[in-house]
């Protein structure tokens, strides 16, 4: 999903969609991919290396089927050193942040000091004894119910198909500032000079790992908070 009271297009271009493909958000990273012997063609970016990012999927105006939750709790000062966010998490998602800049460890077990246990699916953070009385933010992907995706971008027109599923292309923004809700939470997208930025799955960016590198075409303006959850880039595709 694109915020697109803040996101700024000073360049965008259709191209076509690869055979098969349904590019289903706004806001997702796209790369060049042959379709039918053919170039010229995109579908969703993956953490493949080698490939070359083509623009950003914008104008699809379909409700999201997922969102980022960014929330601050302190720890409790005696056991259960549990919290209890909002939403239930989906795994792999999590970045919990001490105030003090560390970032905690996730992990499936229960918690050594410097970790945080996270189940998906579940609400419950759990947290070592070492980290009682902190104050930390949670950042995390959930799972939108039909209401919850209403509220944030209202009904879509009638239709059975989006528009890149009835024309077989897609629009791409190529220079400007976007503000998606597409990215990988578990990585700091506030620490300092963030510049390995990578494609990552399902058409997302992520922090290191090893899908191809697109800084500096790509670079932060914005990351995350618990007052605006959306990821602001600034982008210019050749």
């Amino acid at each position: 999903m694109l915020d697109m009271s803040r996101s700024r297009s000073f360049r965008s271009i259709e191209r076509p969609v690869v055979s098969g493909q349904s590019i289903a958000e706004e806001g997702l990273a796209l790369m060049y991919q042959p379709s039918g012997g053919a170039a010229g063609f995109v579908q969703t970016a993956d953490a493949t290396a080698g490939r070359v990012l083509a623009g950003i999927s914008y104008g699809t105006r379909v409700s999201p089927t997922t969102f980022i939750s960014v929330e601050t709790y302190t720890i409790p000062s005696s056991s259960p050193y549990t919290v209890t966010v909002t939403q239930a998490i989906t795994s792999g998602t999590v970045l919990a942040k001490l105030a003090s800049g560390t970032v905690l460890t996730v992990t499936g077990s229960p918690p050594a000091t410097g970790e945080v246990q996270v189940t998906g699916g579940s609400a419950v953070l759990t947290f070592n004894s070492a980290q009682a009385g902190l104050t930390f933010t949670v950042t995390y992907r959930y799972s939108l119910t039909v209401q919850q995706a209403q509220m944030l971008v209202g009904d879509p027109q009638p239709s059975s198909n989006t528009p890149a599923t009835a024309t077989g292309q897609i629009g791409m923004m190529l220079i400007g500032d976007i503000y998606t809700s597409e990215f990988d939470s578990s990585v700091d997208w506030n620490a300092a000079n963030v510049v390995d930025i990578r494609l990552a799955a399902n058409g997302r960016m992520t922090i290191g790992g090893s899908g191809t590198v697109v800084y500096p075409a790509v670079k932060v303006i914005a990351g995350p908070t618990a007052d605006y959850p959306f990821l602001g880039l600034s982008i210019a595709i050749q």
